[in-house]
């Protein structure tokens, strides 16, 4: 059996054909947890990949080394998969043609993957609105960003044959509101379908999810108050916020509830796991508001009185993240962004501490916050500035448990908000149909 793993591994299985020259203009470029590559393709030729942890890979040597593993039939772009992020790999690629074996291997190209979010790309404007929602779903095909003067955007990410980055492409969807400016929008997992609100509490879905068409909920809301935030429990339960405490929610995504909770308006909202109330949705807002709900967003609780400050708060996001004692120890996290550089934190929604020396300038409003699956929370700013962190000690709620740097800035234009996608990367929009997106290796 070894045997034939080696020969199989080598490319040497086949008859009637022949092998073909490898190519020699491969390049691999490090992403999150995996390496794209990309090359000129000859007519009629199969190519195969050869990757292992380490150095000088070749066809014939791939099955002594660590992590050896073999893409056959490989088209360029290709993504290889299920790499450790801080390890060195090198890659190889053979070619053979009609069957045959595979010929030489192309000299040994290195990457090394890391966690996304310091470098970012500038996008094709999505229009010429200010884009002030960004989410993604739609089991995991596309982002939808949502804007002024009723912006609807389906966003699809490929990669470039020619540098093997990741960028997305809009396509403008069909805005069934006439005049109402959106102002979130949120992937409800539940029900496969994509949920935006806006101004006159306006709120509509996109049904269904892989197409283009938007459909004016027939609620029971009866608000005229601007929605700001919404967010979805996974189970079928909705939560949006918004001006002068405005709060709706919804059990079936078609009938809303609406409250008010005080006069402050409430800018974003997570559901997360609080380790004192179990599962609840928190609420944040101008003047450092901040709310918690337990009961599916029907009645709240005010904690502002504990928190720790009086700026506005723009957006929050929950998340698990990884103590720095154990790699595989999660601790869950409410994370909430604000003027002047204002970032809070909280593992139970009630009790929030201020993140200190975070590097942040007190000059610099967040708008947005997202955490990618491989736990790095990422904020983005009016100034354009884009800010990534992990945390770099056990306890969530220590004041200097929180490490920020700046991203490379590749914008000026104020980012409203942000996501994370199916790949371990992110994407940010804002002023004027502006976008950013990340998916590269630190």
């Amino acid at each position: 059996m070894a045997a034939v793993v080696a020969v199989l591994l080598a490319g040497c299985i086949g008859s009637g054909g022949s092998s073909a020259s490898p190519p020699n203009d491969v390049t691999v470029v490090a992403k999150d947890s995996r390496a794209v590559l990309t090359w000129t393709m000859a007519p009629g030729v199969d190519y195969w990949i050869f990757r292992a942890a380490g150095s000088g890979v070749t066809p014939e040597n791939c099955s002594s080394m660590a992590e050896c593993g073999t893409s056959v039939k490989a088209t360029s772009p290709a993504t290889v998969w299920g790499l450790s992020n801080g390890k060195s790999y090198s890659f190889s690629i053979n070619g053979r043609s009609g069957g045959g074996p595979g010929g030489a291997g192309s000299v040994a190209e290195y990457a090394t993957p890391g966690l996304a979010g310091k470098t970012w790309n500038v996008g094709t404007a999505a229009g010429t609105s200010d884009l002030r929602g960004v989410a993604y779903g739609a089991s995991g095909t596309k982002f939808v960003a949502v804007g002024m003067g009723g912006a609807l955007f389906s966003g699809t990410v490929s990669t470039s044959a020619s540098t093997g980055m990741g960028e997305v492409a809009w396509t403008s969807m069909t805005n069934p509101v006439t005049g109402t400016d959106f102002n979130a929008v949120n992937y409800d997992t539940y029900r496969a379908k994509f949920y935006s609100v806006g101004t006159g509490g306006v709120v509509i879905q996109n049904i269904p999810a892989s197409s283009t068409e938007w459909t004016q909920l027939t609620s029971t809301n009866n608000t005229t108050e601007a929605l700001y935030a919404i967010a979805s429990d996974g189970a079928g339960n909705l939560v949006a916020t918004g001006a002068s405490g405005r709060i709706i929610y919804s059990s079936d995504g078609t009938a809303w509830t609406k409250i008010a909770f005080g006069t402050s308006a409430l800018y974003g909202v997570a559901y997360g796991n609080s380790t004192t109330n179990g599962y609840v949705f928190v609420a944040v807002g101008a003047g450092g508001k901040i709310l918690w709900s337990d009961d599916k967003g029907a009645t709240w609780t005010d904690v502002t009185a504990a928190s720790v400050t009086s700026e506005d708060l723009k957006a929050v996001t929950y998340g698990g993240i990884n103590s720095a004692s154990s790699s595989t120890t999660s601790v869950g996290v409410f994370v909430a962004v604000g003027a002047n550089g204002t970032v809070l934190t909280s593992v139970d929604g009630v009790t929030w501490t201020r993140q200190t020396g975070t590097s942040i300038p007190s000059t610099t409003n967040l708008n947005g916050i997202a955490l990618s699956a491989s736990k790095r929370f990422v904020a983005v700013a009016d100034d354009g500035n884009v800010f990534y962190s992990g945390f770099s000690v056990t306890n969530a709620e220590s004041a200097t448990g929180m490490v920020w740097s700046s991203a490379t800035q590749a914008t000026t234009s104020p980012l409203y908000a942000v996501t994370t996608g199916g790949l371990n990367d992110y994407c940010s929009v804002g002023n004027g149909g502006s976008n950013l997106y990340a998916d590269l290796a630190d």
